[in-house]
């Protein structure tokens, strides 16, 4: 495989087109021939004509083959399926794939139809960060050690979902490792969640001069706040993981993440992107929760006197007033009260 960090000939034997492969292959069985697709250049010693069929010979048929499951009688590379890693079809165009260790088939990085190996595409590459992490959910740029794989926030087949619920970057007080005052997940305050998600960073600023920063419209994160809401209602949350395999990628119903029509190219090619599509889980691994019960009590006190004539309630004459707005956390698996505020209202 050509491989060159600092340039774009990145992964030439793997996938520069959208387009089905035709042959010639991009490479030759003795790996001393190379081709570069679209083009006419070539080593000295590719002859095109005598090379064989991409996969001619091996005489493959479905089923795994040395830990790779293949498709019958492809004319395509094999390395082409491995950037997506298909678990929903194996075909031509998707002709490779290989389960996890625990034989689970889960996507790569380009399920979504993302190309990182296609020449100036640098916005399809992973990313490293060179930072400190700002939220839970940016571990979805941590590599996995396994090709074209990150961690995965951005499928329901996931594997790593359950780390969402395991770390934190912030610091808890006492014993208790759960925040007072973060949003409930299951909450039916659309616009609670539409403010939290609206400008959520899809790509980072600075990344590449030819990436430009892009961020979540009001349109975008009115539609997931709506499919959250919508899926809590049916059925509470129970962590954090749900977000993504039933809401973000459920594979049911309308993907809250699809382009809408009349969407600029930039918008329609982020929706490809698993960066893009875990921007909403960025932004609410880490202020938002399942386990905390967060509630708002309006109380009015008022004081005053019933006169003798008085014969209920209504005869009471208000001669002070005060409101007062109490703010409780409740842990609502042991129903301990994390955290009680009063906040007096002054109108």
């Amino acid at each position: 495989m050509i491989y060159s960090p600092q340039n774009d000939n990145l992964g030439y034997s793997v996938r520069s087109t959208t387009n089905a492969y035709r042959p010639p292959p991009l490479y030759d069985w003795m790996g001393t021939n190379f081709c570069v697709p679209g083009t006419s250049a070539y080593s000295s010693g590719w002859s095109p004509a005598s090379q064989p069929q991409a996969n001619a010979g091996y005489q493959i048929t479905s089923g795994l083959q040395g830990g790779f499951q293949v498709a019958s009688a492809s004319s395509t590379p094999l390395l082409f399926g491995l950037v997506s890693n298909n678990p929903d079809v194996l075909d031509n165009a998707n002709p490779a794939r290989y389960p996890d260790p625990d034989g689970v088939i889960r996507p790569g990085d380009g399920y979504f139809g993302a190309l990182p190996t296609v020449p100036g595409r640098i916005a399809d590459r992973p990313l490293l960060l060179n930072r400190p992490f700002r939220s839970v959910g940016e571990l979805g740029y941590v590599f996995r050690d396994v090709p074209w794989k990150t961690l995965d926030f951005f499928s329901r087949r996931s594997g790593d979902l359950g780390l969402l619920d395991v770390f934190s970057i912030s610091e808890t007080d006492g014993d208790l490792p759960l925040t007072a005052g973060q949003i409930n997940l299951n909450t039916r305050q659309t616009a609670v969640l539409a403010a939290v998600l609206l400008n959520s960073s899809k790509q980072l600023p600075g990344v590449s001069a030819s990436v430009p920063h892009s961020e979540l419209t009001a349109a975008q994160a009115n539609t997931i706040a709506a499919a959250i809401v919508a899926e809590s209602t049916a059925r509470p949350f129970s962590d954090k993981g749900d977000l993504v395999t039933r809401v973000l990628n459920s594979g049911v119903g309308i993907d809250p993440l699809a382009p809408a029509p009349g969407d600029p190219p930039q918008t329609v090619h982020e929706a490809a992107l698993k960066t893009a599509r875990e921007a909403a889980v960025r932004t609410l691994a880490e202020i938002g929760t399942t386990r905390t019960w967060n509630f708002l009590i309006d109380l009015v006190a008022q004081t005053g006197r019933f006169t003798a004539a008085s014969k209920s309630g209504s005869d009471f004459m208000v001669q002070g007033e005060e409101r007062v707005w109490i703010h409780v956390a409740i842990d609502r698996m042991t129903g301990e009260i994390l955290e009680l505020r009063r906040e007096v209202v002054n109108e």
